[in-house]
């Protein structure tokens, strides 16, 4: 690759897509606590200050955490994972995300596709 191109990809020795990655996952790893009431952590982010990534993976972290088996609960079922986030909506999820969530898994139960976690 001509040295012109190769600059324009590389920041400090280091491929801009990859420069920009890091800041995108830093983001999501301090706020993906924060609650869409402002009352998580470790900023108190409120609403739509909180990255959107960062909503995104709440939403799968928190339905992940409930949906498997760990050492002091036992793994919930597809339905009380559900009834629980939507309690959960606009207090600790932006809305509009565990909207469309919801719709996902909803329209990936009706689908032939079996998933690779174990839901009833």
């Amino acid at each position: 690759m001509p040295d012109v191109n190769r600059n324009l990809l590389i920041v400090d020795d280091e491929p801009k897509v990859f420069s920009s990655l890091k800041r995108q996952l830093k983001r999501i790893a301090r706020n993906h606590h924060e609650k869409w009431d402002g009352t998580g952590y470790p900023d108190g982010l409120k609403g739509k200050d909180i990255p959107v990534s960062a909503r995104i993976v709440a939403i799968a972290d928190v339905f992940d955490a409930l949906a498997h088996k760990r050492s002091y609960k036992s793994a919930w079922t597809r339905g009380k994972i559900i009834a629980e986030m939507k309690n959960m909506a606009e207090k600790t999820f932006d809305p509009e995300i565990l909207k469309v969530f919801l719709y996902l898994i909803e329209k990936q139960e009706k689908s032939i596709i079996t998933a690779p976690w174990n839901l009833k």
